[in-house]
């Protein structure tokens, strides 16, 4: 009796389960990979960041007639408003809050803090895997208008 007789044919051990599952690995990635380049999967998201645009703000007590009565004890007559709409509406949207810079001329310039929307279309594809945050400023300093430096009411009252 032969002794490689007596023993039984043991296979060698397939390694199919190996092949496979980096075959579905290397898929998977390449899979990911042109979604990511046609623009189809996005991993950035916009995180809305609050912000106060404002330099040096000041507090607006009233407004009269387009007079800005300020905390400061300054009275700013209007010239003309820039933006649409009620100056009440735009200041009380700003905090009851304006800055005001000296221009050129003999004139001041008015800002108020104002919303703006944002956009998503720099984040519109079809997946969104949220890991990076891209940070959007919801605030912004907009123009308000020309003003000059009115009379202060208690000078006016004596």
């Amino acid at each position: 009796m032969n002794v490689a007789e007596s023993q039984p044919a043991v296979s060698k051990p397939k390694l199919r389960w190996y092949r496979y599952s980096l075959w579905y690995l290397l898929s998977a990635m390449a899979l990911v990979a042109l979604f990511f380049v046609l623009d189809l999967v996005g991993f950035h998201y916009p995180r809305e960041v609050i912000d106060d645009p404002l330099l040096s703000p000041v507090r607006v007590l009233s407004v009269r007639n387009k007079t800005l009565y300020l905390e400061d004890g300054r009275a700013l007559r209007m010239d003309d408003s820039l933006l649409q709409g009620s100056i009440i509406d735009l200041i009380q949207a700003s905090d009851n809050r304006v800055d005001v810079e000296p221009d050129r001329s003999q004139k001041l310039v008015v800002f108020v803090k104002k919303r703006r929307p944002i956009c998503g279309t720099r984040w519109a594809q079809f997946v969104i895997i949220p890991l990076f945050p891209d940070d959007v400023q919801i605030n912004h300093r907009e123009l308000l208008g020309c003003a000059t430096i009115g009379a202060i009411p208690s000078e006016t009252q004596k």
